[in-house]
């Protein structure tokens, strides 16, 4: 069997605070490249993992950082976050875009849909199937139904 071994280096720059208007000026003050060799023969399973935070107060706002952030004033009508909820883990993007596809299939006038996401692109919702149900399509077919869309997206300037 043949040995394999892989080098890489690492090339990063470090910094450090700037803390007179001396150093702003000199242009190479506080700033140095650091070359690391890495070098492993690790397939993973040695790397630690670490379990995010399961608690919601961790992730949602507490009634206590709404009322903060009103100054002094309660949100009383609705719940900072709810608990015992349904949660979908999607292993592949082609099954998420299936669910939805076939969530908004279920549609029916005066509903409301609620989206947000980090780009949108005009994709098929199942190009395995039938690719002309895209995007563009599917949003259009539902506001002809007279389903409200209301969409919260970053475009990624690219």
């Amino acid at each position: 069997m043949l040995a394999t071994r892989i080098d890489a280096t690492v090339t990063t720059i470090a910094c450090t605070k700037v803390t007179s208007f001396e150093d702003l000026l000199a242009l190479t003050q506080g700033c140095t490249v650091v070359d690391s060799n890495v070098v492993t023969m690790s397939d993973g399973s040695d790397v630690r993992t670490r379990q995010p935070s399961l608690d919601p107060t961790d992730w949602f706002l507490t009634n206590a950082d709404i009322t903060r952030t009103r100054n002094g004033i309660a949100r009383t009508d609705i719940s900072p976050y709810t608990s015992n909820n349904s949660v979908l883990v999607f292993d592949a993007t082609s099954d998420f875009f299936r669910a939805m596809y076939q969530d908004l299939l279920g549609t029916t006038a005066n509903d409301a849909l609620y989206f947000n996401a980090w780009t949108l692109g005009n994709v098929p919702y199942i190009p395995d199937t039938d690719p002309t149900k895209t995007v563009q399509a599917v949003w259009a077919d539902l506001v002809a139904r007279n389903v409200s869309l209301n969409a919260l997206v970053f475009e990624n300037a690219q």
